[in-house]
């Protein structure tokens, strides 16, 4: 008998001792073909149903590894582990790391030693003394460890030295700085004696304090004219000439921004001109 229409039972009628339609995989997966259709796949032994796009297959209790290895080296691709096998796997390869550190360092005093320390497996060290140890500078609390396997003591690339010195620096002292502000520049503050000094400091300074640049050439007076190329970019210009015997006072003219023309009546060797741009 096929039954066309629905079967509606109420919420009151059971059904019991029912089948669901079985089939061998290729035939059921083949039978279902409507949204919410169930069946009975008899190779798999598992219950299957179609989605509204492909069939697919309800996971069992059984398909649950309760495995605290979570598989092995064969681990399944389509069971899930189990709350207590995951939890039994992790707390497995956790128990199984270390840092490989001591809790606490050993006390390394750099004042005293030469080399660094005879390495034992696990330490690592404070220095307790500052000192310079191999050309590497170790501060009062700066903390050494080993940066492979089997350091040796007489080689520094072995170490790697963590700064733990966050005192303020000094013209002596390693440490901290602070940076000075345009007032402190300005003033010579002798509180920021140790303070440095940032490039934005320094440019708005010299913008309203420009430093003179300057020409220096020796030359060859002739009784004419003499030219001396500057490329200060200005006409702005204070002009000396001097020789071994002292100043020397000749007219000189502007030849555009970069040069100037020397004027002499006489003939002068070995004249030093300095041309300085004053703006």
């Amino acid at each position: 008998m096929k039954i066309t229409s629905n079967l509606d039972l109420q919420k009151a009628a059971q059904l019991v001792n029912a089948l669901l339609h079985k089939a061998a995989t290729a035939t059921i997966d083949a039978a279902l073909t409507v949204e919410g259709q169930v069946g009975f796949d008899t190779t798999l032994h598992m219950i299957k149903f179609f989605d509204g796009t492909g069939v697919q297959t309800l996971m069992r209790l059984s398909d649950v590894l309760n495995d605290n290895t979570l598989g092995g080296g064969s681990a399944s691709t389509t069971k899930p582990g189990s709350q207590a096998s995951v939890k039994a796997y992790v707390d497995s390869a956790l128990s199984a790391i270390t840092t490989g550190l001591d809790t606490y360092p050993t006390i390394f005093d750099a004042a005293a030693a030469s080399v660094f320390p005879t390495h034992v497996a696990g330490r690592w060290y404070r220095a307790s003394t500052a000192g310079t140890v191999l050309g590497v500078v170790l501060e009062v609390g700066d903390t050494i460890y080993p940066t492979q396997t089997s350091p040796s003591a007489s080689n520094a690339a072995h170490w790697y030295v963590a700064q733990s010195n966050v005192s303020e620096a000094s013209n002596t002292v390693f440490g901290i700085i602070k940076v000075a502000t345009g007032s402190e520049f300005t003033t010579n503050d002798s509180g920021a004696a140790n303070k440095a000094l940032t490039v934005s400091v320094l440019n708005t300074f010299l913008a309203s304090n420009p430093i003179p640049k300057t020409y220096v050439e020796t030359v060859n007076l002739t009784a004419g004219t003499v030219g001396v190329t500057h490329n200060l970019a200005s006409q702005s210009l204070h002009v000396t000439l001097t020789d071994s015997a002292g100043p020397i006072l000749t007219d000189w003219a502007y030849n555009g921004n970069n040069a100037i023309n020397i004027a002499s009546n006489a003939a002068i060797s070995s004249v030093k001109v300095v041309v300085t741009r004053v703006e």
